[in-house]
């Protein structure tokens, strides 16, 4: 299913959890700013609903429309990232997915790979966290 707003495509999250299972998600945009909800945070909240509060992040993919190959993807905002860092690990895999919709098809130009400690290096960490 293709969820468009305005003609416009929607930025989709699909993640893994620890367990195997496969979240998916999907940005909700609004007219007020502080309404709107990013793809990211829609996935994770979707694993901690089905799964628990427990529940990690194995790997995140976050898939952007572009118009055309563009030499770098949206990597998640601040506040996807530190969700990312609080329910996955240091070494959970972010994936930046670059899409391009045509007629009758879809074309995959660019993926990046990080970690989230690549892309939050200096993540707040309270004391009684335990770090992998």
């Amino acid at each position: 299913m293709l969820v468009t707003n305005g003609g416009i495509d929607t930025l989709y999250a699909f993640l893994i959890s620890e367990l195997g299972q496969i979240h998916d998600g999907a940005c909700l945009e609004s007219d007020i700013g502080v309404a709107a909800i990013c793809g990211e945070r829609h996935a994770i909240a979707n694993m901690v609903l089905e799964e628990s509060y427990k529940a990690k992040i194995k790997s995140i993919v976050v898939a952007t429309p572009v118009p055309e190959v563009q030499a770098q993807g949206s990597t998640p905002c601040g506040n996807c990232r530190h969700l990312i860092w609080e329910r996955g690990r240091p070494g959970t895999t972010v994936l930046i997915l670059q899409y391009i919709r045509q007629k009758n098809r879809w074309v995959f130009p660019r993926l990046e790979k990080y970690t989230i400690k690549k892309l939050y290096p200096n993540a707040y960490v309270p004391v009684e966290w335990e770090l992998d």
